[in-house]
């Protein structure tokens, strides 16, 4: 509906003043429309950034975009990237235990 739309132009605009207050204004978008691509993929960016890989909740809206959308590029690549910073982390774990 145009309320959302507008309230996710919104967000976008608040991602360049404060990542805080467009991250919740995703939220509340997302409850609204959980079967919006673009906002699922934005509730994971916010998720990896408060998260980054210590949390699987980043994996599972990303994988929930996709589902949604099954091209979307960036939600790939938002796993993908989860993917190598966990892999980083055992890595240097188990480097830091030798």
């Amino acid at each position: 509906n145009k309320e959302d739309s507008t309230a996710f132009k919104d967000a976008v605009k608040w991602t360049k003043k404060d990542n805080a207050v467009a991250c919740q204004i995703w939220e509340g978008l997302s409850d609204r429309n959980p079967n919006h691509a673009p906002t699922q993929y934005n509730v994971g960016l916010c998720a990896e950034s408060g998260a980054g890989t210590r949390d699987t909740a980043p994996q599972q809206t990303y994988s929930r975009t996709l589902a949604l959308n099954p091209k979307h590029a960036m939600a790939q690549r938002g796993l993908e990237r989860i993917s190598a910073g966990a892999r980083s982390a055992r890595q240097m774990a188990a480097h830091e235990a030798d």
